[in-house]
């Protein structure tokens, strides 16, 4: 009896480990990527290359979108403010952009601050080519809750690859 009930709660557990890595992993494929959100995040896409994620409570947001075609980044820093304002009224960059890579993929970084739903929000965004387009990641989360939120956009940057 007890040898049963032990092999019945590990494959319960080894069945909860599926579906929770199966609901947290994303692949886009018209981006040509994949990444991780919350499985607790309400995630909508479309066949463009669009993916958005909003928490729970919605005081934070993750949006990925093919912004160009072509692995120029250059292009990407006169557009990516016009797609950012879908989601940030106001968006103001507060730090110096920085070069470097994500997984191999050369991007630029830039950090913001904007209004979302009459609050203020901070936002972290990327450029990123993945040699057939260049890609808008962007996360923000309302202004007081970076400790709740930072770990989750640096879990999300760093969890993204390109598809084969």
């Amino acid at each position: 009896m007890k040898k049963s009930v032990t092999v019945l709660a590990i494959l319960a557990l080894l069945a909860a480990q599926g579906t929770a890595l199966k609901a947290e992993n994303i692949s886009d494929k018209p981006a040509g990527v994949s990444f991780w959100l919350p499985d607790d995040w309400e995630i909508d896409s479309d066949e463009d290359g669009y993916t958005c994620a909003d928490s729970p409570g919605g005081d934070a947001y993750c949006v990925l979108e093919v912004l160009q075609e072509g692995g120029d980044l250059e292009p990407a820093l006169d557009s990516y403010e016009d797609v950012l304002a879908d989601e940030i009224d106001d968006f103001s960059s507060t730090a110096e952009d920085r070069r470097g890579e994500v997984n191999g993929m050369a991007a630029i970084f830039i950090n913001g601050e904007g209004e979302r739903d009459d609050a203020d929000w901070v936002v972290s965004a990327a450029l990123i080519s993945t040699g057939k387009s260049v890609l808008l990641l962007s996360c923000g989360w309302e202004k007081g809750k970076d400790s709740a939120f930072t770990p989750i956009q640096e879990k999300i940057f760093n969890s993204l690859r390109k598809l084969e």
